[in-house]
């Protein structure tokens, strides 16, 4: 199979938002806004049949970049079970542009976050793994992110071992994060 040919049968085999069709999104949670501004399950499924070459070939193609974004987020719901947060707010910096993150506490320090960001262009979509814990009125987390897709300008986009950061005002959950790395678009 040629690379353009699977480039193509890659852009092919992602899904849309199950709830307003938006490209290089398709998760949905059961709770909040436009369904908790599309948090909830891992962004950007890969729709059945599609082979793992198909994916792959399009992040091939790309560029290489290094981003730097600061968000500041505010609440916009809160989930059933344990502690559980979806956040809305703009970022700053390589991209700029809307960020919504669901956090997630998965353990008594180990927390969960679906990180998308909608920079101006497209949507760029990951998921962090992050040490958790809080002193005072502030949690701290801190890990590693890996960006899983995107559409637009960053459609195909991939990458891994980013860092991710950030503190929650645990008095009225405002959240600040940081994202720094290196992404291929």
């Amino acid at each position: 199979m040629s690379r353009a040919a699977a480039a193509a049968g890659a852009c092919a085999a992602l899904a849309g938002c199950a709830l307003c069709g938006a490209a290089g999104v398709a998760w949905a949670s059961s709770g909040g806004g436009h369904r908790s501004a599309h948090v909830g399950a891992p962004p950007l499924s890969v729709r059945p049949g599609a082979s793992s070459a198909s994916r792959s070939a399009h992040a091939s193609a790309g560029r290489w970049m290094n981003i730097k974004e600061v968000g500041h987020l505010h609440r916009i719901g809160k989930g059933d079970r344990g502690l559980q947060l979806n956040e809305k707010g703009y970022a700053t910096g390589t991209i700029s542009g809307s960020i919504y993150i669901h956090l997630r506490v998965t353990a008594v320090n180990r927390a969960s976050i679906q990180v998308n960001v909608y920079p101006r262009g497209g949507f760029l979509g990951g998921y962090a793994v992050a040490g958790y814990y809080a002193r005072g009125a502030v949690a701290h987390f801190s890990g590693s992110m890996r960006i899983n897709g995107g559409s637009g300008t960053y459609r195909g986009a991939s990458g891994s071992n980013l860092r991710f950061s950030g503190t929650l005002n645990r008095s009225n959950d405002n959240a600040t994060v940081t994202l720094s790395g290196r992404i291929h678009t």
